[in-house]
């Protein structure tokens, strides 16, 4: 095809708008190598911002999981950016820092499309329409690479995600700036569902500013705050189910049925009817702990020859103090439960500074040490780095875990295995009322434990079978 042709055709393309363009011949093919059919929601959310082109610089997609909110973003962005030469990007957030769902799916689709995959040059963050010279790249976190660019789009998924402070500037600098190309001015395209009340803020205050103006003549709910130049599609709750899902009433009704079983009531209220929560919750179902109880799983005692992984909690306050260990099983592949001590607090002698760690915990691990069952000690350092460099020094291996990504990974991991039955316990009563107690928090980089009082032995619990779980070597954690 000549230059002057694609010309032409990039010229249709512009004047047909994304809709058109899309179930076009030449428009998105998809993967069976056809153009694809929009549902009814997303031909309404692209018709109400081709109505209102020239008076929105900010398109906000709010809608349940599943509906295709990731891919109408992409359609759009592709379309932009093949009508309108220039430059286009597609921005990560905390938890994507690298290619973006909505970039991926338009570089899937010039692969399998008849001309672009000609005429567009690919790398794994770029995307350059030869004919045009108009590109498309795939950004990272990153304010300051950021800033000072003249982009014509600017699209950001999942941005509940966006939730510190590297993220918050980068899609702050990526503000659409003033002025007109081809007759479009510059546009943000944002999509989610809804985040974390207090942790995702950027994406509720776009949603809320929305909400606030003008709902527009329909039978689709969207919204027009014209003073700031933001359109928001937002759909919540049940009726975005039945709207908006992509496939057949029964398989609707099967899949949310599986998700509500399967995922915390909290994450499903999130995910899948765009409801906003705290993200705390009971951190494990008491059934499925209680289910861990195995006549097999015995309680270490000298002379069985085990040397287990520890998982130290200690305060030199008010809270109580606790040690867990345990062991990994190779010819059951399973972490267990092999030892649960506490200290509370009226059991523990007052020194100057607080209570005596020493002549506590650290005695009972130097005797399980000359024990021999003894293989390493996790331990938080907040209040334990004293008493651990002594451990040390007497020749036990201590490893710190900080309250941080590591724990959270700990956190996490020890909820999978509660969830999957892949973690044995003996009866252990104080252990039980304290996954009683245990709150967890859903957080951008995983599960993790609430850490409030009379909670010890739960997070002990955690680092101890994060330590003993290592050892099958999938599950580093250091």
């Amino acid at each position: 095809m000549t230059k002057r042709k694609i010309d032409q055709l990039v010229a249709q393309w512009r004047g047909m708008g994304p809709v058109a363009w899309a179930e076009h011949a030449y428009g998105w093919i998809g993967p069976d190598g056809r153009p694809i059919t929009l549902s009814d929601w997303q031909r309404a959310a692209l018709s109400a911002w081709w109505d209102r082109r020239a008076d929105v610089s900010t398109l906000a997609i709010s809608n349940v999981k599943k509906t295709g909110k990731t891919f109408l973003n992409a359609v759009l962005t592709a379309w932009r950016w093949l009508a309108l030469p220039g430059e286009h990007y597609c921005a990560g957030n905390d938890l994507d820092q690298s290619a973006g769902r909505q970039f991926k799916e338009v570089a899937a689709m010039v692969q399998r499309h008849p001309l672009l995959a000609e005429y567009v040059r690919a790398t794994r963050n770029l995307l350059t329409f030869e004919a045009v010279l108009s590109t498309l790249e795939a950004l990272a976190v990153d304010a300051t690479g950021n800033a000072g660019s003249n982009h014509l789009t600017v699209s950001h998924t999942e941005a509940w995600g966006i939730q510190y402070e590297g993220a918050i500037r980068a899609y702050e600098e990526l503000t659409p700036p003033p002025g007109a190309a081809w007759g479009f001015p510059a546009l943000r395209i944002v999509d989610s569902y809804a985040g974390w009340l207090g942790e995702s803020d950027t994406w509720h205050k776009l949603v809320d500013r929305g909400l606030a103006g003008e709902r527009l003549p329909g039978d689709w709910p969207l919204y027009l705050a014209r003073g700031s130049g933001l359109l928001l599609f937002h759909m919540e709750g049940e009726d975005a189910q039945r709207a908006c899902f992509r496939g057949s009433d029964a398989e609707r009704e099967r899949y949310y049925a599986e998700q509500a079983a399967s995922l915390r009531a909290g994450t499903f209220r999130r995910l899948h009817l765009n409801q906003r929560t705290t993200g705390e919750s009971q951190f494990v179902d008491l059934a499925l702990f209680d289910r861990l109880v195995d006549s097999d799983c015995r309680p270490w005692a000298p002379g069985d020859g085990r040397a287990l992984y520890f998982g130290a909690d200690a305060a030199t306050k008010h809270d109580a103090v606790a040690l867990v260990g345990c062991a990994y099983n190779d010819e059951k592949a399973r972490v267990e439960l092999a030892y649960v001590r506490e200290w509370h607090p009226e059991q523990l002698e007052r020194l100057a500074g607080g209570v005596d760690l020493e002549g506590t915990i650290g005695a009972e691990l130097a005797a399980l040490a000359a024990a021999g069952a003894v293989a390493e000690v996790r331990f938080d350092p907040y209040q334990f780095a004293v008493l651990a460099n002594q451990l040390s020094a007497a020749g036990i291996r201590m490893v710190e875990m900080p309250q941080g990504a590591q724990r959270t990974e700990a956190d996490q991991m020890l909820y999978d295995a509660i969830t999957a039955g892949s973690l044995a316990t003996f009866e252990s009563p104080a252990l039980r009322r304290a996954m009683v107690r245990a709150a967890g928090k859903e957080t951008p980089r995983g599960y993790r434990l609430e850490k409030r009082p009379g909670d010890d032995l739960v997070v002990a619990l955690s680092m101890a079978h994060a330590g003993a779980r290592a050892q099958v070597g999938r599950w580093w954690i250091s």
